[in-house]
């Protein structure tokens, strides 16, 4: 379910602003999620949107560190 609600937000014109958002208390993004979950498909999509793979937790960690790991 959550793959496909993915699926239709990725069109909407705010989705790279949103899932590139660490506004939360601990700085993490939708990509470091999936990426210390071993979601792939989610990664997929979000990286299909224009997700940044590269961009840091506030301690520097990226998402190819948690997918490494």
């Amino acid at each position: 379910a959550n793959l496909e609600a993915l699926k239709l937000m990725r069109n909407l014109p705010y989705f790279k602003e949103v899932v590139d958002s660490d506004n939360n208390e601990v700085g993490w993004t939708p990509m470091l999620w999936a990426a210390v979950r071993g979601e792939v498909a989610i990664l997929e999509e979000l990286v299909a949107g224009g997700a940044q793979i590269l961009k840091p937790r506030k301690d520097g960690v990226t998402t190819l560190h948690l997918a490494a790991c």
